[in-house]
């Protein structure tokens, strides 16, 4: 199983030629930390292997400082690959609970069991107060 899209999104909505992609996302501004993000919508396209359908999953996310560190808890998702033969590819939307405290580019890794899937950017900027 590969990653082939990982993107932060306000949301997905069935269109008339596949799924439309709405509001992505590289980064917010605050005037102030900590700050957590309740239920953080990310897209995943995953690709599937032949070896993996119908099997049990969990992917883990695992959100990083600007200088590296592990922040908080990381979040998981367990389900279940699709079986059917002809699928090749599984569409989730994990919602995320992340918080940030400090300003900078973090990262959020994407694992199962020890392999690393994806890196994703997110960058948290100071908002002026108005």
């Amino acid at each position: 199983m590969t990653i082939s899209c990982a993107v932060f999104v306000d949301g997905v909505r069935q269109g008339e030629n596949g799924i439309d992609l709405c509001g992505l996302s590289e980064g917010f501004g605050f005037p102030g930390l900590p700050v957590t993000l309740e239920k953080m919508p990310l897209f995943l396209n995953l690709e599937l292997d032949e070896a993996d359908r119908g099997k049990p999953c969990r992917l883990e996310f695992h959100l990083l400082s600007p200088s590296g560190h592990a922040l908080d808890s990381p979040n998981w998702l367990d389900f279940t690959l699709p079986t059917d033969q002809d699928t090749v590819t599984a569409k989730l939307l994990p919602t995320l609970d992340l918080t940030f405290h400090t300003f900078g580019t973090h990262t959020l890794e994407i694992r199962r069991e020890d392999t690393l899937l994806q890196r994703l950017r997110l960058t948290i900027t100071q908002q002026g107060l108005r």
